[in-house]
């Protein structure tokens, strides 16, 4: 769990670093909290891929 944590609070010091909630949303369509949700929804079906290919191989 301490990975996930480094990735939010490096998500957290981007933000902070970052545009504007407002220039982020008028410049890619939606939000900086949802555009994060979704990339972490990405990462964790691309996780659980990657488990069950291991997974299998080692069968």
């Amino acid at each position: 769990m301490i990975q996930v944590e480094n990735l939010i609070d490096r998500i957290d010091t981007i933000r902070a670093n970052s545009v504007s909630d407002k220039e982020f949303e008028k410049t890619w369509g939606e939000s900086l909290d949802r555009k994060v949700k979704k990339s972490m929804d990405k990462w964790d079906e691309l996780l659980a891929l990657s488990k069950k290919a291991i997974e299998m191989s080692n069968q």
